[in-house]
């Protein structure tokens, strides 16, 4: 919970800052900042012990990372410090153009990514070999990749046409949708394009944010079961608490908004 990880650094990096008692208005420290790619990082996905970095120069890299010893804090307090190896495990390639977005899943060893040549490649995450590549039914490029580790899926979504996708881990269609289509434009009369989205609930439903609209769609058909429409603004990301019961969602404006999980499994 101390620790941040950031990428698009001008120096093709990315870091890892520690966060040292923010409540008590304290400085971050950058424990780490490791450059291997050549061109600046776009996008970064973990699961332990694994972490995985795109970038424009349009490959990945695969780096291992632990929990080192305790550092002690400034009020003397000891907290767990993530550190990852400077030496990585291996690269990726296949991308002819610069990666977009990555998932990671440690448990069926795969990595699945998107460029922004309309490719989505699927690697083996410990040994790093090419698998397959995943057909575009959407000529478009991809901006968001999500794994299922339990339920066995891999959800992408193309902003270009505004088409969100369910494939199996073979890379076999299962279920596609346009997300605007089942909601309504905003004031502007925009089509609402996804910004970010997550799973949750063992992977059986999906929510996803973009525009000042959530849905949460069930994760075998993507059709929508909910639908939060009152956001004050734009949603810039989504994220959920341990216990699945709080939807925090920030916005462009710098809000942050929380919705309560109800007993009918709806969020308010």
């Amino acid at each position: 919970d101390n620790i941040v990880l950031t990428w698009g650094h001008w120096d093709n990096s990315f870091q890892v800052t520690f966060l040292d008692d923010l409540n008590h208005n304290k400085s971050t420290k950058v424990l780490q900042s490791i450059s291997q790619h050549k061109r600046p990082v776009t996008c970064l996905a973990i699961d332990e012990p694994y972490l995985v970095t795109g970038s424009k120069d349009t490959t990945l890299i695969v780096w291992k990372f632990v929990f080192s010893s305790k550092r002690k804090s400034t009020l003397g307090t000891t907290a767990p410090v993530f550190r990852v190896h400077q030496r990585h495990k291996s690269i990726l390639y296949g991308h002819s153009s610069e990666v977009l977005c990555v998932d990671i899943n440690s448990g069926l060893n795969i990595v699945v990514s998107g460029s922004r040549d309309g490719a989505c490649l699927i690697h083996s995450l410990i040994e790093g070999h090419y698998i397959r590549s995943i057909q575009n039914l959407s000529n478009s490029f991809s901006s968001l990749v999500r794994i299922s580790e339990k339920e066995r899926f891999i959800l992408i979504y193309y902003p270009s046409n505004d088409t969100l996708c369910n494939y199996d881990i073979n890379g076999n269609l299962l279920a596609k949708k346009i997300p605007s289509q089942d909601t309504t434009t905003d004031i502007e009369n925009r089509v609402v394009r996804v910004a970010d989205m997550l799973l949750f609930d063992n992977d059986k439903f999906v929510v996803t944010g973009g525009g000042t609209q959530i849905s949460i769609r069930k994760s075998c058909d993507l059709e929508m079961v909910h639908n939060i429409s009152d956001i004050p603004s734009d949603v810039n990301s989504i994220a959920m608490s341990e216990d699945e019961r709080l939807l925090c969602v920030a916005l462009l404006s710098g809000q942050l908004v929380i919705y309560y999980k109800t007993n009918g499994g709806s969020f308010s």
